[in-house]
């Protein structure tokens, strides 16, 4: 269900259906990746090209995905007034240390901030995925929520379409953006490291 509890301290619907239109599109952008990783696995030609193409970016990439994460939900909350539930502000204490982390990585990359940001992106994904999952099915929500910030509370669906304060029937919630967000820093991670063990070796 999608419902703006603070509706009235929401700002325009063009400001908000922008925010939401960009995220969108870098999400979906992380799905190109990661399906770009998975069909290059069958074609070691087209994994070397896909490598070339993108590994020397990787590290930039893992800063820019949680830093790009951090923003979005910094804007949601802040300035459109859209009011983080306990299990957001969970993936939230994940991302933020990770957009830290991987910036730190980025300057001077080392086998301890690889270690940190793997169990990171992992218990991020993990709560992510759970998030999501009780949106969809709200009877699986626990007791722990705040009733005032229902953890299924939905403040936009999208791909296809975009609705604010009202339900639609759309793939996309602010928790599959985070759960896209951790995965694909934790792909870029491994194939990374793997892409490092065949030069050493």
């Amino acid at each position: 269900m999608i419902i703006a509890s603070n509706a009235a301290a929401l700002p325009s619907d063009l400001n908000a259906s922008l925010a939401v239109n960009i995220a969108t599109g870098l999400t979906i952008l992380c799905w190109l990746f990661l399906l770009g990783v998975i069909i290059t696995r069958f074609s070691p030609t087209l994994k070397m090209k896909f490598n070339e193409l993108f590994m020397p970016k990787a590290r930039l990439l893992m800063w820019l995905i949680p830093i790009s994460a951090t923003a979005f939900s910094l804007y949601f909350s802040e300035v459109l007034n859209w009011a983080p539930c306990k299990l957001c502000w969970v993936q939230r204490s994940f991302m933020y240390p990770l957009a830290f982390f991987m910036m730190l990585n980025f300057f001077k990359s080392n086998k301890i901030m690889r270690i940190i940001a793997y169990v990171i992106c992992s218990l991020g994904a993990l709560v992510a995925i759970y998030h999501a999952t009780i949106e969809k099915f709200p009877n699986l929500e626990s007791t722990s929520c705040d009733p005032t910030v229902p953890c299924t509370q939905v403040w936009f669906e999208s791909i296809g379409f975009i609705k604010i304060g009202e339900y639609s029937n759309g793939l996309l919630t602010i928790a599959g953006m985070s759960f896209t967000a951790f995965v694909t820093v934790l792909v870029i991670l491994f194939i990374s490291k793997e892409k490092k063990e065949v030069a050493n070796g």
